[in-house]
């Protein structure tokens, strides 16, 4: 999804630039990829000790294309308890029962 926050790059406690928003997405899951193009990239990922924090980081560094699809806002990561009640709410704004 586009960013809608404002990023900046600090080092320690100053802000050290600013990222332009319209260049930048929020990469959601699940991503999909051939199964040979990640397989390759987790192989070489793991002869290189490399560690990435999504499947696309590892396809990109190691030559793939990742394409942008439009995800959902509502479509969150679950990573912390406040995560946890605004996806109780989405749930509940659909009709569903959690």
């Amino acid at each position: 999804m586009p960013l809608k926050d404002t990023i900046k790059e600090a080092e320690g406690d100053i802000i050290t630039k600013t990222l332009k928003r319209q260049k930048l997405w929020s990469i959601q899951t699940p991503q999909v990829f051939f199964y040979k193009p990640l397989y390759n990239a987790y192989e070489n990922a793991f002869n290189d000790s490399f560690h990435a924090t999504d499947d696309s980081a590892l396809v990109e560094r190691y030559g793939g294309r990742i394409k942008v699809i439009m995800g959902s806002y509502t479509n969150i990561k679950i990573t912390t308890p406040e995560d946890l009640k605004i996806a109780e709410l989405f749930i509940k704004e659909r009709g569903e029962q959690t």
